[in-house]
């Protein structure tokens, strides 16, 4: 079990993540057995962090509050910094966002057809195999190429540490010809962890997501 401190980070930074989450999903994200994530959450249930919510359409879970929302943003601060390792945290986040865009438009040619008009582009129905061979090996390259910056996060922040894999992970059932593991949300897929590392880096730097959203898409190429 991790000191206090940084099991609480785990587990407010999980539900800042992933949002409402029952225990099993909270203790995956936050690499912690179901019975310890269980014992933080209930102890940030008595600091008024987190609150246990059961309703009948949505089931239960677990949602932090407006204090765990302010404690969250705080520790990671003090995370980053007592690490010393804002500078390069930061500089290593700039060369994900470099290749941000051109992993959307892999994503994009997995799910589409080619086309010149990205406006009359049909659904890929995954009949052509030699189209979808050739955008899985643009995702192996492009696999190749991050798993260094990857990496670097965890040499930085261990908390990163499990991402390298998680993408590994997913580019083996793309392998295997699992198409879920591409780009769907229902399953762990290589988009689907991109994207929760993003926003787990977004938090990390305290970078407020709408407001990079709304910035890099007024410079994003309009094709």
């Amino acid at each position: 079990m991790l000191d206090t401190v940084a099991a609480d980070l785990r587990v407010l930074l999980a539900l800042r993540i992933r949002g409402n989450a029952d225990t099993p999903v909270v203790a995956a994200r936050a690499e912690l057995s179901e019975d310890d994530a269980k014992s933080v959450l209930d102890s940030l249930v008595g600091t008024g962090e987190v609150e246990y919510k059961e309703t009948t359409n949505f089931g239960s879970f677990w949602r932090f509050t407006n204090e765990g929302q302010s404690r969250v943003l705080a520790l990671l601060a003090e995370e980053l910094d007592g690490a010393g390792a804002r500078v390069a945290v930061t500089e290593t986040y700039e060369h994900l966002l470099a290749v941000d865009f051109s992993f959307k438009e892999l994503c994009t040619d997995w799910q589409m057809l080619p086309g010149d008009d990205p406006e009359t582009r049909q659904l890929n129905d995954h009949a052509d195999q030699g189209y979808d061979t050739t955008v899985v090996a643009r995702l192996s390259l492009f696999d190749e190429r991050m798993q260094p910056i990857y990496a670097d996060f965890a040499s930085h922040l261990q908390r990163f540490a499990g991402y390298g894999p998680r993408f590994a992970h997913a580019l083996n059932h793309v392998q295997g010809g699992d198409h879920d593991w591409f780009a769907s949300p229902r399953v762990e897929s290589y988009h689907h962890v991109w994207q929760e590392m993003h926003y787990n880096l977004q938090s990390t730097l305290g970078i407020d997501r709408a407001e990079e959203e709304a910035s890099r898409a007024a410079a994003e190429p309009s094709g």
